[in-house]
């Protein structure tokens, strides 16, 4: 006879258990942090509990510190470059103000702002692939390799070519350098030469410089509308200020030569004016000035140490391979191995 069991019974399980039975999870410990010091472990990922968000964050969310150190969408290494250059930038001239105060030697405090830059760039990596479940000191070593080849590369750049040419960027950019150095020499001069004669000269409006003025004008204003004109104007409203100056030293009667027209002659320039640039020159002295720049370098760093791929590399490994093997060509035969 078949046996009859009652609608929905269904056996035991091994355990004794009726089927879809789970145990219940064990309880959550005691929390024992406090409000303040259980927030500051959560954010730095130290604790377990339930709904902590560390500085990198949680599974499925993004923070500052988490896209700075993986960043996945071009966006996402955009927000990198703009958190991670600043940060770079600042670390390099906190060091070369570091080093300056405690009287370093010039060529250490130049290279004070680097160092600390690649070192930088080395925890940055190290702390990229920590956060990648990743090798801590591997990433720190590559990131620091690729950060001190960039810094070499921008730090060569004026010994490179201009295109089409055989002149050397910095060699290209001289003339340019040159012109506006001059310029910028000619303006300043004057004040400069009137700061030093000011005291042998009347007070109140006495110059006539007709090239200037139809009017008495104070010396003061004279000079200033000086170094404000160029090429003929320049040189004839010069001669009338020199002789001008010259008439009415104080020293003319009371003290000896020379005059202050005759200093003030020395001390300025015969000539201001605009030198013609080459659109050549003009770009090769910015690229010149960009390598010179710690916030330009601190940005090729960060750019060159973004993180690629699965496992994570340098962006800029490619090119420190390159420069690796280049660097090792140039060597010396007997440091060949």
């Amino acid at each position: 006879m078949a046996e009859t069991r009652p609608p929905g019974w269904e056996p035991l399980t091994a355990s004794g258990a009726p089927p879809g039975w789970e145990p219940a999870a064990p309880p959550s410990p005691p929390d024992t942090h406090g409000v303040i010091p259980g927030a500051i472990l959560d954010t730095l990922g130290l604790t377990k509990r339930p709904g902590a968000v560390p500085l990198t964050g949680a599974p499925g969310t993004k923070t500052p510190l988490g896209v700075a150190l993986n960043p996945q969408t071009p966006l996402e290494h955009l927000a990198r470059l703009a958190i991670v250059a600043p940060a770079l930038g600042a670390v390099g001239a906190l060091a070369g103000t570091g080093a300056t105060a405690a009287g370093l030697p010039a060529v250490l405090t130049g290279a004070a702002p680097i160092a600390a830059r690649i070192a930088a760039s080395g925890a940055l990596g190290a702390g990229s692939a920590a956060a990648s479940g990743e090798s801590a000191l591997w990433g720190g070593i590559l990131d620091a390799a690729v950060a001190g080849l960039t810094e070499g590369v921008v730090a060569g750049l004026p010994r490179l070519r201009v295109p089409f040419t055989n002149i050397g960027i910095k060699a290209q950019a001289e003339p340019v350098r040159a012109s506006r150095a001059a310029l910028e020499h000619a303006t300043r001069a004057p004040g400069e030469a009137l700061e030093r004669i000011a005291a042998r000269l009347p007070k109140g409006k006495w110059l006539m410089v007709p090239s200037l003025s139809g009017q008495k004008l104070t010396v003061e204003d004279a000079v200033k509308q000086l170094s404000g004109t160029m090429g003929p104007q320049y040189q004839q409203a010069r001669g009338e200020i020199i002789s001008e100056l010259s008439r009415l030293d104080i020293q003319r009667v009371t003290g000896p030569k020379p005059w202050a027209g005759a200093l003030f002659r020395k001390w300025t320039t015969p000539e201001r004016f605009v030198a013609p640039e080459s659109g050549t020159g003009r770009l090769a002295l910015a690229a010149l000035r960009a390598s010179q720049n710690p916030a330009v370098r601190a940005a090729a760093d960060a750019a060159m140490t973004a993180p690629v791929g699965s496992p994570a590399v340098p962006v800029g490994l490619p090119l420190a391979i390159l420069g690796g093997q280049a660097a090792y060509n140039r060597l010396p035969a007997w440091m060949q191995p």
